[in-house]
């Protein structure tokens, strides 16, 4: 989930599995990191979305 919700490119956070930071995170920090996630593919989506809809020529398949 961490690599996949843009961490790294939006905020430049680099997590890594051999780092010696903690492997754990507290519950109220997961559920903000899955709202994080959730709304980042909700953005995505979106962006697929209103890409269609100005312009209805171009596949979904050529849209990101």
């Amino acid at each position: 989930m961490l690599q996949s919700c843009g961490l790294y490119t939006t905020y430049r956070i680099q997590v890594q599995e051999n780092d010696y930071y903690s492997k754990f995170i507290c519950l109220e920090c997961f559920s903000k990191l899955n709202n994080f996630f959730e709304f980042s593919k909700t953005c995505v989506n979106s962006d697929i979305t209103m890409r269609n809809i100005h312009n209805p020529e171009t596949p979904l398949s050529q849209v990101r």
